[in-house]
């Protein structure tokens, strides 16, 4: 194609589809918009950290009487947790539906009743500002609408405060998270987010909710390559009079690679969504038997004479504590203490080393399958925010699909995996739909500040070409309207 046929094939093309092109931008821009806006208008957190105790290593004899004096058998998972003024020994058993926190005193060695429903109360405490009367508490054993599966947490509660603005807490009581944090404005927000960006409420006919989103990006996409096209291909003059003309110019060449990039990774992610699913979510199976730990120990002195930060039990070739002592400093790199659950000693151990271990030993996996362990200190694209903890150990398979597994130390339980597939998405939707990669740069408030002004640029681009087309086809009808007089 000739010079000329290729700016008639371009100008065609964008002027065609000028107006549902400008639909989708309004829908896109202002439901974009939204996740910022939701944030912004959210209530305020007293506290970004979970709450935290210090114990000496005295409180593991606490641990062995309650397992002895309550005849705890099997756990999923236990340790000390804060509640109030003192530590309790949490013990998660069963699965799905049917799992259970079970909470005893470190005094008293005895269960306390309904306590999973006192500790979300106390929990959420921790992260509202001031004090709010509590109207009623929801226990949240699956996922629903009002909390759907992107949050990856269960079970969880959710504590309705009787506020002005009707403010929800949703905490995860094994991790002392705080998962969301809603009040009226900040819940508006996401409902317009998820109506008109995500077109939730077109779950039950996937096939038309990916239509539906396909077309509207598919014309967000042609009008950047068609309009960016065009520009090229024009011979550029040192002055555009029309202002809008001008304008719509400047701000084409500014936007026209965000926009591509938006449409392109929100195709990716809109397709592996629906059509992709992992062939395998690693988890452990094993259960703690609980008797292995029921008998008290003497402690040396040098361990005994330090505070903890984190105390657990978890399995090594026997039964074990894990002590974690108290950080003085940010410089100083934590150090952690295996109790051999038997006998009192210190063991060998390290988190790196048993994790290893139990991952040879649950899954079908050999030592040369772990290609290497790193430690995760802030969240990344192949670990979300979502997960809620940190630190975690990410360990790196060469296995079939090439899976990365997060295990919090802690409990040495596996907190989330993915796989290659997964994973390049992940990076994808990051860095070029969510621009994470401003986040190091700007943080979180800068990120989203940066991105509404490219969101509110996009609809002013948007409006100018409506702008620039309507006052076209005005003048040509006129033109034709005149020599038609004549």
């Amino acid at each position: 194609m000739t010079r000329s046929r290729n700016i008639k094939f371009s100008r065609k093309w964008h002027l065609l589809l000028v107006w549902p092109a400008m639909v989708s931008v309004l829908i896109y821009v202002l439901s974009s918009l939204a996740h910022p806006v939701a944030g912004w208008l959210g209530p305020q957190k007293s506290s970004f950290k979970a709450p935290s105790y210090q114990v000496d290593s005295q409180v593991v004899n606490s641990i062995a009487t309650i397992i002895k004096q309550n005849q705890l058998s099997t756990a999923k998972m236990a340790k000390l947790v804060p509640f109030e003024d003192g530590v309790l020994l949490q013990v998660t058993q069963g699965s799905g539906k049917n799992l259970t926190r079970r909470y005893f005193s470190t005094q008293t060695y005895k269960e306390i009743p309904q306590q999973d429903v006192k500790q979300a109360t106390w929990l959420a405490q921790h992260y509202v500002v001031a004090n709010p009367h509590v109207k009623f508490v929801e226990h949240i054993t699956e996922f629903n609408k009002d909390y759907p599966k992107s949050n990856r947490l269960l079970p969880v509660y959710r504590i309705h405060y009787q506020t002005s603005d009707n403010m929800v807490a949703t905490v995860h009581t094994e991790s002392l998270a705080l998962v969301s944090l809603n009040n009226d404005a900040k819940r508006l927000m996401k409902q317009i987010f998820r109506m008109f960006h995500t077109f939730d409420w077109l779950n039950e006919f996937e096939s038309v909710r990916l239509t539906v989103i396909a077309i509207l990006l598919s014309l967000i996409l042609v009008m950047s390559i068609t309009g960016f096209y065009f520009l090229l291909l024009m011979k550029r003059k040192r002055v555009i009079k029309k202002t809008e003309r001008r304008w719509h110019q400047r701000l084409a060449y500014v936007l026209v690679v965000p926009l591509f990039l938006f449409s392109m990774s929100g195709f990716y992610h809109l397709l592996q969504a629906s059509f992709y699913t992992p062939k395998e979510t690693l988890t452990f199976n094993s259960d703690l038997n609980l008797a292995l730990w029921k008998n008290n120990v003497s402690i040396s002195d040098h361990i005994n004479n330090q505070s903890y930060s984190h105390v657990s039990l978890v399995q090594g070739k026997g039964p074990l504590y894990r002590l974690q002592k108290v950080k003085e400093s940010r410089n100083i790199q934590r150090q952690v203490y295996f109790l051999d659950a038997s006998t009192g000693q210190p063991l060998e151990y390290s988190d790196q080393g048993l994790a290893h271990k139990n991952l040879i030993k649950q899954l079908p996996l050999t030592i040369e399958h772990i290609k290497r362990s790193v430690w995760i200190y802030e969240f990344e694209p192949g670990y979300s925010f979502k997960n809620k903890r940190l630190p975690v150990m990410k360990v790196e398979l060469a296995d079939e699909n090439n899976h990365h597994i997060f295990i919090d130390p802690v409990t040495q339980s596996i907190v989330t995996s993915n796989d290659a597939v997964s994973r390049v998405e992940g990076y994808s939707f990051s860095y070029l739909h969510m621009w994470g990669w401003l986040k190091p740069l700007l943080g979180h408030e800068g990120r989203d500040v940066v991105f509404t002004v490219l969101l509110v640029l996009t609809l002013i681009l948007s409006l100018l070409g409506l702008q620039i087309h309507l006052v076209t086809k005005r003048s040509k009808k006129i033109s034709v309207g005149v020599l038609s007089k004549i």
